[in-house]
């Protein structure tokens, strides 16, 4: 197999396992064998599995940030920006679950041990709220525990789906999970 070829497939392997089990608990093994590939292709293309999970991090975490920024760009107020926000990230839990579980819900040791510290969309989000508590003139509000909050109210919910507690999918939770994110705009 020819190495751009076995990248692709390596790549959503990962992805997955990462997403599933942890950075920490999957080896390099695990990987080869979902992409059925064998060991030693993962170092042809990175120097190791930390730098292999770093890039695919940034990678999904880069492709969040700009279509949250496009979102941004394309709202005229902030609760239709949040809505738009909302949605975009309940739709990704359901369409593309790995890539919002390694993004919202690795946690944070392993992106300290991996060496992402600013990639994480929360630094977005606390910019697009930045942008609107300025335009509102709402200088007592801190937009870094704001986009905490908001994210921690998606992901909040997402993580339950995840543990069977809730049953339906994110979707279907979208109106309350809005409801949530504007209050915690407003308070």
């Amino acid at each position: 197999m020819r190495p751009n070829k076995s990248k692709g497939v390596l790549e959503p392997a990962a992805l997955k396992l990462f997403a599933e089990k942890g950075v920490a608990e999957t080896s390099i093994r695990d990987i080869a064998a979902a992409a059925d590939l064998a060991e030693g292709t993962l170092y042809r293309h990175y120097p190791s599995k930390e730098a292999f999970a770093k890039h695919l991090y940034q990678n999904a975490a880069s492709t969040v940030v700009k279509e949250l920024q496009a979102i941004h760009a394309d709202s005229q107020d902030m609760e239709s920006c949040f809505s738009g926000i909302v949605v975009f990230l309940c739709n990704l839990f359901d369409e593309e679950t790995e890539i919002f579980t390694y993004v919202f819900l690795t946690p944070v040791t392993t992106l300290h041990t991996l060496g992402i510290k600013n990639e994480h969309p929360i630094r977005a989000v606390a910019e697009i709220l930045k942008a609107w508590f300025e335009k509102r003139s709402l200088t007592d509000r801190v937009p870094e525990l704001v986009a905490a909050e908001t994210l921690g109210a998606i992901s909040g919910v997402a993580n339950q789906i995840q543990l069977g507690v809730l049953k339906d999918s994110m979707e279907n939770y979208a109106d309350d999970v809005m409801m949530a994110v504007f209050r915690l705009l407003k308070a």
